[in-house]
This record gives C-alpha cells, sequence and structure tokens, in this order.
C-alpha cells in the first residue's frame, strides 16, 4: 500500500469516528436538532413526515427554510410547536403579497420557488381527472354547489384554464388582530421587517 492511499484512509477513518462525536456533542448542547416535518405546509420542496437536522451554526438568508419553537394562539397550545417555514424576510426588507405572489423589495419572488396552492375546479373537469386516476378523491373539497377545492403544484400539468387559483379576499381575523390592518393571506402588506425580527412565510412576524 502506497503512502498516499494509506493517508487517505486514516484521514477517512478519522473523519468517520468524529462525525459521531461531532453530532453527539452537537445534540447536547443544541447546536444541532433533529426534526420531524408534522404538517404538509411546505409542500411540495418538504412532505410531511420528512426528517431534518438544523443547526443555528449556519447564518440563515431568504428563502431559506427555518425551524423554531414557538407557542401557536392558531392552535390554542401552550405547549410549543415545531414550525418550518421559509424564510420571507430579514431586517430592513419590504415584504408584499398581492394576489398570492410574494415581492420581497420589489421583486417577485414566486418565479423561483416550486409552489403549490390551492385551486377550485368544477365537478367535471374533477370527475375527468378521478377517472384518469390522475388525482385521488380524497383530494378535492367541496366548496360549492358546482366547485371543488384542490391543492397542486404550480407546474402540474392538471393546472389549466379549468382550475383558478383560489385567492383570500377576506380579511384574516389573526393576521388583522396581529397587524392591525384589514389584510388576508393573499393581499397582505407592505410592511417593512423591523430589526431583531423576521418575516417566516405568509402569516406574521417571529421574534429570533
Amino acid at each position: 500500500m502506497n503512502k498516499k492511499v494509506k493517508t487517505a484512509l486514516i484521514i477517512g477513518f478519522v473523519v468517520l469516528g468524529l462525525t459521531p462525536v461531532a453530532i453527539f456533542v452537537g445534540m447536547m448542547t443544541g447546536a444541532i436538532q433533529h426534526y420531524t416535518v408534522p404538517t404538509s405546509g411546505s409542500r411540495p420542496t418538504i412532505k410531511e413526515g420528512s426528517h431534518l437536522i438544523g443547526t443555528n451554526l449556519i447564518s440563515h438568508s431568504n428563502l431559506d427554510f427555518i425551524i423554531f419553537k414557538k407557542k401557536s394562539e392558531l392552535f390554542n397550545s401552550s405547549v410549543p410547536s415545531i414550525f418550518v417555514q421559509r424564510l420571507c424576510g430579514t431586517e430592513g426588507d419590504k415584504v408584499q403579497i398581492t394576489n398570492g405572489i410574494l415581492y420581497i423589495n420589489g421583486e417577485n419572488v414566486d418565479t423561483t420557488l416550486h409552489l403549490r396552492h390551492k385551486y377550485i375546479i368544477n365537478d367535471k373537469y374533477c370527475s375527468s381527472l378521478l377517472k384518469s386516476r390522475t388525482i385521488a378523491y380524497n383530494d378535492c373539497f367541496r366548496v360549492g354547489k358546482d366547485s371543488l377545492s384542490i391543492d397542486i403544484d404550480d407546474d402540474d400539468p392538471i393546472v389549466t384554464q379549468d382550475a383558478k387559483r383560489y385567492i383570500h379576499t377576506e380579511p384574516n381575523n389573526y393576521i388583522v388582530n396581529q397587524f392591525h390592518e384589514q389584510w388576508s393571506e393573499d393581499n397582505f402588506g407592505p410592511i417593512t421587517v423591523p430589526a431583531v425580527r423576521f418575516y417566516n412565510g405568509r402569516q406574521q412576524e417571529q421574534q429570533f
């Protein structure tokens, strides 16, 4: 065995030996944490049930996914819940959502992302999708006499003229209470993210 190969093997064994130790120390100190994604809110990028490793040793940037714990008023829980959300604004950024499209500092960032939204389809189109087994029966939810809602990736071939993007037009009570503005999930802002805060998606600011 030549010297270079021997050296490479030694380095490899050392790295393999130290990696579990580093992970253990990281988890004990909180620098590295394991999380299981509880909901489908980050689909299609991250699916529910996915296992993630998070760390506070890396600086975050806009559009990164961040993991944090917070007591949720939405779920009336006094126990902190785990949230996995996309970071959509840091200190000084101007954030706005117009007709469901996210703008950061005036730039449409949705064009750079793979997103899933709620669409409205009629009974006829739903029946054709079910018949072709493109979707499952429990993918659709009745919202009107001749209309159903379905969550679809924006680049899915079934997004045609028969599938209309659903836009929330009525003010969201939770958002109104937080920001004292008549905003909805799809028409929000503009706001400028203040110091020591970040905007963590399409609902609210969180203390960092």
